[in-house]
């Protein structure tokens, strides 16, 4: 949703406003090889200032670790008069985050993971897109590769992790293992035959920003 403040209107004349998602090579933004566009009702200034709101509605699953700036035009009385246009406007600007994981066993340094009572997994995720500045936390937890519903239990609960941090820049990781104190790891028993070195765990991790 883009809110619009307009200025100077002329009292009776007839309004609206149009806008559209526009990338930050200067493209417009497409799907499915349309242009994303999003208008307001036309309607009758009764004050010399008021506020549009004009709403986007899209499919944003590409737009990951990429951004869009609206562009928005006002017609008067069916006429171009005012434009704002501008892709450095940060206001105007929606950061899409993206996010990847690498999970190594602790031990081993790779994806092969080793059997014990006491287990650590690495999880490092790298970030991009980030708004420096933010809170984001990172969710975390372990599931059976055969059956993705069922978590791993752990002797220390902590089959669901919790990581929260402020990014200094844009991009970058965050790892999360028992040796960074202000994070916690992934401690889980492996000794039983259902994990076992070949039928290795996934992690699942989802970032938040708040």
């Amino acid at each position: 949703m883009d809110t619009v403040s307009l200025t100077n209107l002329n009292i009776g004349d007839t309004y609206k406003v149009s806008g559209i998602l526009m990338q930050a090579d200067g493209t417009a933004f497409t799907v499915n090889g349309k242009e994303v566009i999003a208008e307001s009702s036309e309607f009758k200034a009764d004050q010399s200032e008021m506020t549009v709101e004009i709403t986007f509605t899209f499919n944003s699953s590409s737009l990951a670790g990429n951004s869009l700036v609206v562009f928005e035009k006002l017609f008067c009385n069916g006429v171009d008069v005012a434009r704002h246009e501008d892709l450095t406007d940060k206001d105007q600007t929606v950061d899409y985050p993206e996010g990847h994981t690498n999970a190594n066993d602790k031990k081993t340094g790779d994806e092969v993971g080793t059997v014990g009572e006491k287990e650590t997994i690495i999880d490092t995720v790298t970030y991009k897109n980030l708004h420096i500045g933010d809170t984001y936390t990172i969710h975390g937890d372990l599931h059976y590769k055969e059956d993705f519903i069922s978590r791993i239990p752990s002797p220390q609960k902590l089959g669901l992790l919790v990581t929260t941090y402020m990014p200094e820049l844009s991009s970058g990781n965050s790892e999360r293992s028992e040796k960074l104190n202000s994070l916690l790891p992934f401690l889980f028993s492996g000794s039983g035959n259902k994990v076992s070195s070949i039928r290795v765990t996934i992690i699942c991790s989802c970032m938040f920003s708040y």
